[in-house]
């Protein structure tokens, strides 16, 4: 443990790699980045995070602003239940902590859309609690030094690797510093295709002496991917407007806008097919070729169909948005990127 420990500090102090959001010790930017970065890239991620920071530069601004807005500042990253969830987070603070962030792993843990991952990050790095923070680097970091190899869903898994982290980070003597270089070391060092000739640590890595580097971490195999089409209606008025609708609170793109949907199984789909779903007469101007989206669970094949609107009500939950309008609610991005490219 010990020599590990002094292996991962001398190789993080030459190779130390500035973020951010590593600036200072604020908890709430801490945090900000914590969440951003859990399904991103840390190169998409920083754009955001400075855009983000912009538009609500406290705790307190962040509990006053709407979901709806918080989606559209968003917009892009996907995973958008990670920002309700933040939103919630942010309202609790201030309601039961007076904007402060509690100090204690316990403490972060009750704020609601904070689990242990973001709870030891945030106590370590604001505040030097004495917590390992394990993400996907790290398990593969660890998983390969102790050959390791289990299912790292399962609990028992999980367990051993946060203890043998746990002892790495004590026999560090400094939390914040473990945890980052621990992770940066994964990022760079101990990267999915193993760069094992750069490795400080390759004389006492087990899966290096038993050859079994490109089989850890325990690969689980995945699930097919769920396929679903999607084919939207853009449907314009006389006074160019375009009809939008918000989804449904659960499932993909939870609360988000898009255009008037109907999911089917076919390849294409008629005027006819449209003007029943809006229960409405339209004129079909033109179409797109299809584009794809893959989400972590489901492959989407999206499709757009350009409407003139002649008449017929609109259907309930239904609105007319302006250009403007369109440029401020948040769209998954696939829609978003078609936006962007007819320039709708």
């Amino acid at each position: 443990m010990m020599e590990f420990s002094q292996i991962l500090k001398e190789w993080y102090r030459e190779n130390k790699i500035n973020h951010p959001w590593k600036e200072d010790r604020d908890p709430y930017k801490i945090w900000v980045s914590e969440i951003i970065l859990q399904q991103t890239r840390v190169s998409q991620g920083t754009p955001y995070y400075h855009t983000f920071l912009k538009a609500f530069p406290s705790i307190q601004h962040l509990a006053d602003t709407t979901e709806e807005r918080l989606f559209a500042i968003w917009e892009g990253l996907g995973y958008y239940r990670r920002a309700s969830n933040m939103l919630k987070g942010a309202r609790y603070i201030v309601e039961e902590h007076q904007g402060l962030f509690p100090k204690t792993y316990d403490g972060l843990l009750a704020i609601p859309g904070i689990g242990p991952y973001t709870a030891a990050a945030i106590g370590s790095f604001a505040f030097d609690n004495p917590t390992a923070v394990v993400d996907g680097n790290v398990n593969r970091v660890i998983s390969r030094l102790f050959n390791i190899d289990e299912d790292l869903t399962k609990s028992a898994a999980k367990k051993k690797i946060l203890e043998k982290t746990q002892n790495l980070l004590a026999s560090y003597n400094n939390p914040a510093e473990f945890n980052q270089a621990i992770m940066d070391f994964g990022a760079n060092v101990c990267t999915p295709k193993a760069k094992c000739d750069q490795c400080p640590a390759s004389s006492i890595c087990q899966a290096i002496a038993l050859d079994k580097v490109n089989s850890l971490p325990y690969k689980k195999r995945k699930k097919a991917k769920r396929k679903r089409s999607f084919h939207f209606a853009i449907i314009k008025n006389a006074e160019d407007k375009i009809l939008v609708e918000q989804r449904k609170e659960t499932g993909i793109w939870a609360k988000m806008y898009q255009f008037p949907l109907i999911e089917s199984e076919a390849t294409q789909l008629s005027l006819a097919q449209f003007a029943k779903a809006q229960g409405q007469k339209l004129i079909l101007e033109k179409k797109s070729k299809p584009s794809v989206q893959e989400l972590s669970h489901q492959q989407i094949t999206a499709q757009f169909y350009h409407f003139k609107y002649e008449k017929g009500a609109v259907k309930n939950g239904q609105i007319w948005a302006t250009q403007k309008q369109l440029s401020k609610l948040a769209f998954p991005r696939v829609i978003r990127q078609y936006i962007e490219q007819v320039n709708i």
